[in-house]
């Protein structure tokens, strides 16, 4: 891979990485039965999250313009490498009550790898 596909790959697992903390926080603002305390900092975190997250798309979403202008293979690679495994998962036998599933994720997946492709988005959060 390029270094430059290692580069988006990164960034993209960043965001990943900070919206599940912050899916965490709120999970346990909704779920955990914080005291006053706990709760004023468990909202403090997920604002701070927040900013990080949206600082992380800014960040991709340059990245990614400036790619698409002067190295698209850099995406085209990108995106290659994800569809390639999903399209593992589509055709992996189905031996679970969960393959129909995975396989309608990974299908859906794919059409949003090939809209990152087209430039119709920047990001594509992995299920």
């Amino acid at each position: 891979m390029q270094p430059e596909t290692v580069r988006i790959e990164m960034l993209r697992q960043q965001i990943e990485d900070l919206r599940e903390q912050s899916g965490d926080r709120a999970n346990y603002i909704d779920y955990g039965k914080p005291n006053p305390a706990q709760l004023k900092e468990a909202q403090e975190t997920l604002k701070k999250l927040d900013v990080e997250i949206k600082a992380g798309q800014t960040e991709l979403k340059q990245l990614l313009d400036s790619l698409r202008t002067q190295k698209p293979q850099v995406i085209e690679e990108w995106v290659k490498y994800h569809i390639s495994l999903l399209e593992k998962v589509i055709a992996e036998p189905a031996t679970d009550r969960d393959a129909g599933t995975r396989k309608y994720v990974a299908k859906e997946t794919i059409k949003e790898w090939n809209n990152l492709l087209s430039g119709e988005s920047d990001y594509v959060n992995i299920n």
